[in-house]
């Protein structure tokens, strides 16, 4: 769950960009499911900012914050900005198993850490418990400050049957670290779904996102959609290859051989506010050499470019 204690989550640049991102994603689902209907499953932190933007935004008023810090539950409770937002005191471990999983439900593993047998945990309760049409999302960091500490790093913190069984020391690069921690998640994923057929009915995964940011530590934000046979139609009726931060190929480890994942990288250039509105009145635009670059570097042109719908607008204000 957060450390809430030491990050402001509602400050981190990347990190609000991918949660727009996320919003328009799941908007798209409503040729699916209306998606004010899902249950949405989180570590709200004290600042509850995906609650906020999920009830806000998308209408979803069936929501659970699992947070694992009992010694300030009045703070949490004092601090979530809805009724309808549910707080369980738990370690997400517990919690998980024990919740009803009869609604299309949206969790969002939205940790701190690194990849270990608790996330792995995690992510096999909802692959066993939740319906087809639910979404996983899983946020992890994927900083590494010494490559050559990964294969050390995977072997202590990973059940044996989770790591790869792997003797090329190339695949521990530094890296390599996030496509080692996505692709470990995505077979467990595939594996739990093949387990487990309700009603005879074959559920697939499909990948809707892989972010990688940074706003301090280099984080990954990925995950998709599980959803049945019968279903396929409908799911590929949402579109959601139309948006061009979308990343839908996944594969299995196999032949051990590490695969080569697309992500979408957000870097969120430094520029002034009269930087932005310059930008901002000649967007959009097909090509950026097309932009009167007035000073700005290129390379911010072209970041910024990619988001400038979804660039946080930060202000000191008096309320």
């Amino acid at each position: 769950m957060a450390t809430s204690r030491y990050i402001n989550y509602k400050l981190r640049p990347a990190k609000h960009i991918v949660r727009k991102m996320l919003i328009e994603i799941l908007r798209r689902l409503s040729h699916y499911h209306l998606i004010e209907k899902y249950k949405y499953i989180g570590f709200g932190a004290w600042y509850f900012t995906d609650f906020y933007h999920f009830h806000k935004y998308l209408g979803i008023h069936d929501m659970i914050s699992i947070e694992r810090d009992n010694g300030t539950k009045e703070r949490y409770e004092f601090n979530k900005p809805f009724g309808c937002i549910k707080i369980i005191f738990e370690e997400s471990n517990s919690v998980l198993p024990g919740l009803e999983w009869d609604n299309k439900s949206i969790l969002w593993l939205d940790y701190d850490k690194k990849i270990s047998d608790k996330v792995i945990y995690d992510v096999e309760q909802f692959c066993r418990h939740a319906i087809s049409g639910s979404l996983i999302l899983i946020s992890l960091n994927v900083d590494v400050k010494n490559g050559n500490n990964v294969k050390q790093y995977l072997d202590k913190n990973l059940d044996k049957e989770s790591r790869p069984n792997w003797e090329n020391e190339e695949y521990y690069e530094k890296g390599t670290f996030n496509v080692l921690c996505h692709q470990i998640i995505t077979n467990k994923i595939i594996k739990q779904l093949r387990l487990k057929t309700p009603l005879g009915k074959k559920l697939n995964y499909k990948q809707l996102c892989n972010f990688i940011y940074e706003d301090g530590a280099k984080m990954m934000t990925f995950g998709g959609i599980i959803y049945s046979d019968e279903e396929s139609k409908i799911i590929e009726g949402c579109e959601f290859e139309k948006l061009d931060f979308v990343k839908t190929d996944h594969t299995e480890l196999k032949n051990e051989v590490l695969p080569s994942i697309s992500h979408y990288k957000i870097k969120v250039p430094n520029l002034t506010h009269k930087e932005i509105k310059h930008i901002n009145n000649q967007l959009p635009i097909d090509e950026v050499k097309e932009i009167n670059q007035h000073k700005i570097p290129i390379s911010d042109l072209e970041n910024y470019i990619k988001i400038y719908r979804y660039y946080p607008a930060f202000t000191d204000v008096n309320i």
